[in-house]
């Protein structure tokens, strides 16, 4: 991510999340961690907002244009309506569990929002 020849001096920390998706406890995680991003260490979440691995199986097994583009779009119209809904409640959607077989790429988001600065985000 940071080239030698464009070296950024900051300390980095990796850091798991928990197991499970109790959205308040992935966030108190990060909020742990605050206080080192004010400090100036660098905070990065890798994960999707959307991970499936059936849709990836079901574009795999289409075989004429045609298919891969209806295909695509009704995936591309659950990514979406995941998206709009995602914060107004998550485990209660049908496409968090369809999209969502597991957690783990999903709660880094939880936990880099705890590491927020709430001043930051207004």
């Amino acid at each position: 991510m940071f080239p030698p020849e464009n070296r950024l001096d900051i300390p980095i920390i990796e850091v798991s999340t928990l197991q499970g998706c109790d959205p308040d406890r992935q966030a108190r995680l990060g909020e742990v961690f605050e206080s080192l991003r004010q400090e100036g260490f660098l905070i990065v979440a890798s994960g999707m907002a959307v991970h499936s691995f059936p849709s990836i199986h079901i574009m795999r097994e289409t075989s004429t244009k045609e298919d891969k583009e209806t295909t695509a779009t009704k995936i591309l119209a659950e990514s979406g309506a995941f998206d709009t809904h995602l914060w107004e409640t998550i485990e209660e959607l049908y496409e968090f569990k369809r999209l969502y077989p597991t957690v783990e790429h999903f709660t880094p988001l939880l936990v880099a929002d705890g590491a927020a600065s709430k001043d930051a985000l207004g």
